[in-house]
């Protein structure tokens, strides 16, 4: 707002409060009809009485105060609400006078109105809280004619008709606390001061409905310090009866400081819910504002508007809660509706700290942004500070929204450590918005599941960088429109940390205690019904089991329990909702359940089929004697670290759980190594490195890790030997969850030579099964399926593809455990000038292919080796690969992605970026130009009216653009 112009706040509406229930809906108490104070109690105070109602000096609140006057007892002020205290009040204001008010309601008929520059005034409730002390006014303010209003931006005097309940244009330490101010929804007041230094606002209240302008004043307190070396603090400020009525600027607002504040103002320890407009207003002041440990929540317009002018010190908002959460406000009248809830607005400054902010946009009409930094916010002189954003969450599910926006300016925008999560359909298409300003993004993480939604976008800047940061979303992950700008190590698939909220518990039934207070039962099963139900259920344990007497679901009233052989039987029934807690030693090795149930274990919810499902596979993982080696897995079920032995596991890993999902994060090194043990089926493995990984003691290759297929041979019935030989197209290793194989078998790694008599021999693998015979009466299960052995012969199931670069002479040489044809139709046909050689098992090719031509092979087995004499790219079954990692036991496939997409923009964009690992042009994602140039991960290039695409291991080191491009992360 401009120096000058109106203030629209004296005109605007504010912020509700809560309802006092020992009030009428007008504010009076409803003992007033027969609780009446006697005209001598009640009489006006003479000024000369009040000079002998002194005491000792008293300090309250940091402010010493000469003389103490109740307000009662020595100025005879009415407790009941039935006469106006106002001549007492203005006789009693003046130097050193502390005002302590008894518990009761006090009537205030006119405006007060105070310019004398008294020092050291107070007015403090002595009741048990602040709804002890109300202050109340005419219904509907009727002698409000009688009031004039400061107008603080013309420094002058303008006629204005509400009633100011306690106006102070000029002095010095000030206290009001411990009261209330009883307002409806025709009925309402205002605080003003304005002084050097020492204000001191605390513990007060506005309770009831917040009035429009048409009944009160625009706010319900204006604060101001006129010196800049002052200060003020206003503490523990609650209001949250409501305010939404009519639209903006007709509704009352919470706090407002404006351009006459010059020193610093702490806003502390706030409360404001349903208010009709900003809770607090204190943009365009001329000093610092600091807001600090507040609740805010379903206010319109702005939740917090700030700005900040001091040349010394630094304004903020530090550890706050915004949550917009519309369709559950409350106190909202039939009628009337919010116009859009913004979180936080800066502007009309130099610099501003948001830190440690948890933002929740759930529900209601859009607004422009959650976080917002206004075109008027900040300042590039030489000696500007950053406008920053650190530490904070914002979470925006509602369409319409800019999760956070940096509006243009020349003023440097910093992103620290900020996450933004939600799945709204946002302006713009993203979850962070930045225009026309230099900016830095650092620590941060971006995870919007809207549709198409990308992460950053960035337009017209020339100054921006992004670096460690994840930008994990369904579109893009940066959009970089006329921009320069620098990244460093970005990923894009981790997940984000959401704002803390009000909500409590943790959806898991508490799990007591048992009934013998026994300590080593030290873990627990819980069976829950569902509503309408009879649960039963058997479990069988090795190990002890105990009732849990106590907590959400107390277990054994009607349940059975024995023990026989060290396993305890549970035989137990609960059924309409409730539920039965155990706690237990050892593993469950028998779970069966009839009727709707819900299982927890351990405190962690459990699919039926898996609660006696114990980790039985065995994993291992060893460094070289001179490497590292990280690794990551995943299984559907549990998962245990074995920590004794050789390779002890746990150290240095993590282990998260997502319901029966399970991963493990690991690293090992120096020859050393890590053993896990896990149940269920393993369904991912990743690892980067040099080491080893074995299952079930067989060595077998990354790549081929989750085996995820199963094979049993089962051969109970049967007295004789049954001989067996089996070769698969991957991996193979024994099952343990099914048996596996006695010591006698020779596992290979890619097939088994074994033997089973009257028992099961069980293994996983990955691929297919490429050979198998079968020596005896056995029945032969692939996945479940039964499998005629006769049925199998060598196939030809997998497909590569090697593509030249444009000017490029690629050679190529691989070598299969298996058969290998050309593909001779279609696009990339092989053969024509290539090589095949066959060696036993082993079938060697020695192809050739040029500028941007390839060629495409069939074959069954496993690529043993792979050599690359030249750019090109390869593609294994339709995956691009990295070629030094084919015929290697690391993941071949390239697991992310670049797009530089020029055919949407204007002119010309040169770009460069780095990476960690390895790259390849990718002619599916884009055009192969000669001109573009890869160096020892260094890649330059330009895209014009085109596409440029590349595939990489590792992550993003680096990144330049020059000029404008849609950019695109996987």
């Amino acid at each position: 707002m401009a120096s000058g112009q109106a203030d629209p706040y004296d005109d605007d509406a504010g912020d509700d409060s809560p309802a006092n229930d020992g009030l009428s809906k007008k504010g009076l108490l409803n003992r007033r009809s027969y609780l009446k104070f006697g005209a001598a109690a009640v009489g006006t105070v003479a000024a000369s009485s009040l000079a002998s109602q002194t005491s000792a000096a008293v300090d309250r609140y940091g402010v010493s105060f000469d003389t103490v006057l109740d307000a009662v007892d020595d100025l005879g002020m009415d407790p009941t609400g039935s006469s106006p205290i106002d001549d007492a009040l203005d006789k009693a204001y003046g130097d050193g006078v502390l005002i302590e008010f008894p518990a009761g309601e006090y009537l205030i008929e006119w405006t007060h109105y105070f310019d004398e520059g008294v020092n050291r005034f107070g007015m403090v409730g002595t009741g048990d809280s602040p709804e002890a002390v109300t202050f109340t006014f005419p219904e509907g303010d009727t002698k409000a004619a009688r009031h004039r209003d400061y107008n603080e931006n013309q420094f002058g005097w303008v006629d204005h008709p509400y009633l100011e309940m306690f106006m102070v244009v000029e002095g010095a330490d000030h206290v009001l606390a411990n009261f209330s101010v009883q307002q409806d929804e025709v009925t309402g007041s205002r605080i003003t001061v304005t002084i050097d230094d020492g204000l001191h606002i605390e513990d007060v209240q506005f309770l009831g409905f917040n009035p429009t302008i048409d009944h009160a004043p625009g706010v319900n307190i204006r604060p101001n310090i006129s010196s800049r070396n002052g200060t003020g603090v206003v503490r523990n400020f609650v209001c949250t009866g409501g305010g939404v009525e009519d639209v903006y600027p007709h509704r009352k607002v919470g706090t407002l400081t404006g351009q006459a504040h010059y020193g610093e103002l702490k806003f502390e320890e706030f409360h404001v819910e349903n208010m009709g407009s900003h809770p607090i207003y204190a943009s365009n002041s001329n000093g610092c504002i600091r807001v600090e440990n507040s609740v805010f929540k379903n206010n319109d317009n702005t939740n917090i508007r700030i700005s900040g002018r001091h040349p010394d010190k630094q304004s903020w908002v530090k550890n706050c809660t915004v949550v917009v959460d519309i369709d559950n406000a409350k106190h909202l009248p039939d009628g009337e509706a919010y116009q859009g809830a913004r979180g936080i607005r800066s502007d009309y400054g130099d610099d501003v700290l948001i830190e440690n902010v948890d933002m929740s946009i759930l529900s209601g009409p859009p607004a422009a942004y959650g976080i917002g930094i206004q075109h008027n916010q900040g300042d590039a002189g030489s000696d500007a500070r950053s406008t920053v954003i650190r530490d904070s969450r914002v979470r925006c599910d509602v369409d319409g929204y800019i999760p956070i926006e940096g509006q243009p300016n020349d003023g440097h925008l910093e992103i620290d450590t900020v996450s933004v999560t939600g799945s709204g359909d946002y302006r713009y298409d993203a979850g962070i918005v930045v225009r026309k300003r230099p900016a830095t993004i650092t620590n941060s993480c971006v995870q919007v599941d809207g549709s198409g939604m990308d992460g950053v976008y960035l337009k017209d800047v020339d100054d921006c960088s992004i670096s460690d940061t994840n930008i994990n979303v369904d579109g893009k992950a940066t959009v970089f429109d006329n921009a320069s700008v620098t990244t460093n190590n970005i990923t894009y698939s981790d997940s984000c940390p959401v704002p803390a909220t009000d909500t409590s518990g943790s959806g898991s039934p508490d799990g007591g205690t048992s009934g013998d207070g026994s300590t080593g039962l030290d873990r627990t099963l819980t069976v829950v019904s569902e509503k309408e139900s009879l649960v039963e259920y058997l479990v069988e344990i090795e190990g002890e089991a105990d009732a849990i007497t106590d907590g959400d679901y107390p277990g054994g009233d009607y349940d059975d329990v024995s023990t026989t052989g060290g396993v305890t039987t549970i035989d137990g029934v609960t059924s309409d909702g409730r539920g039965d807690s155990w706690a237990f030693s050892g593993r469950i090795q028998t779970f069966e359940v009839t009727g709707q149930a819900t299982v927890y274990v351990d405190g962690t919810q459990t699919p039926i089929a898996d609660v006696a499902l114990e980790p039985e596979e065995q994993l291992s993982i060893d460094s070289g004697e001179d490497g590292l080696i990280e690794y990551s897995f995943t299984v559907d079920g549990p998962v245990e670290a074995v920590t004794d032995g050789e390779d002890p596991a746990g150290d240095y890993d993590d282990v998260t759980t997502d319901g029966s999902l399970h991963t493990v994060d690991g690293v090992t090194s120096y020859g050393r190594g890590d053993t896990w043990l896990f149940g269920g089926e393993m369904t991912e493995f990743t690892a980067t490195g040099d080491g080893s990984v074995a299952l079930n003691g067989t060595e077998v290759e990354v790549a081929a890790l989750p085996l995820g297929r199963q094979l049993v041979i089962d051969a109970r019935g049967t007295s004789d030997t049954v001989n067996y030989d089996v070769t698969v197209s991957g991996v193979l290793a024994a099952d343990a969850s099914e048996g596996g194989s006695d010591g006698s078998d020779n596992v290979s790694g890619s097939g088994v030579e074994g033997a089973v008599s009257d028992a099961v021999d069980a293994y996983q693998f990955s691929g297919d099964i490429t050979a198998i015979t079968v020596d005896g009466d056995a029945t032969v299960y692939v996945d479940d399926e039964v499998l005629d052995p006769s049925s199998i012969g060598p196939t030809l199931d997998h497909e590569l593809k090697v593509v030249a670069d444009s000017e490029t002479v690629t050679d190529y040489t691989f070598t299969v455990e298996g058969s290998v044809e050309p593909i001779t139709d279609g696009e990339f046909a092989g053969g024509d000038w290539d090589d095949v050689t066959t060696d036993g098992d082993l079938t060697t090719v020695d192809g050739v292919t040029s500028n941007t031509g390839g060629d495409r092979w069939k074959f069954g087995g496993r690529i043993v080796d792979f050599t690359l004499e030249a750019d090109g790219s390869v593609y294994l079954d339709g995956t691009q690969v990295d070629p030094a990692k084919l015929g290697t036991s690391d993941a071949a496939a390239f697991p992310h992605s670049i797009v530089f997409d020029g055919t949407e923009t204007a002119g010309s964009c040169d770009y460069r970026f780095s990476v960690s690992g390895s790259v390849a042009k990718s002619p599916d994602l884009g055009t192969i130009e000669a001109g573009d140039d890869i160096e020892d991960g260094d890649i330059t290039g330009s895209v014009t009216d085109d596409l440029d695409g590349f595939r990489f291991s590792g992550h993003l080191t680096g990144l330049d653009l020059d000029g404008a491009a849609d950019l695109e992360f996987e």
